[in-house]
């Protein structure tokens, strides 16, 4: 029989957390793999833009964002559009 969660110690409750994130993790990762390589790779695209925008907005300010990362994130949010059929 599991421990309620009031009843564990710390390192109980670590370990439970850790491995409910674990499963978690495998569960999105089933998901993941059914999508088509094709439709990874323009989502993970945007992602690689949008992170590096994002950082250069927090880190070194909005006016030193590069004209061209900014085109590189319309067009990759535009194959993200394009590839999941997205009508705005």
């Amino acid at each position: 029989m599991t421990k309620k969660l009031d009843n564990m110690t710390m390192d109980e409750r670590m370990a439970f957390f850790e491995k409910k994130r674990e499963q978690e993790r495998k569960e999105r990762q089933k998901i993941v793999n059914q999508v088509p390589v094709d439709l990874l790779a323009s989502v993970i695209q945007l992602h690689k833009w949008a992170e590096s925008i994002a950082h250069d907005g927090i880190y070194t300010g909005v006016k030193y964002i590069p004209a061209y990362e900014l085109q590189e994130l319309e067009a990759a949010a535009d194959q993200v559009k394009h590839d999941f059929n997205i009508e705005t």
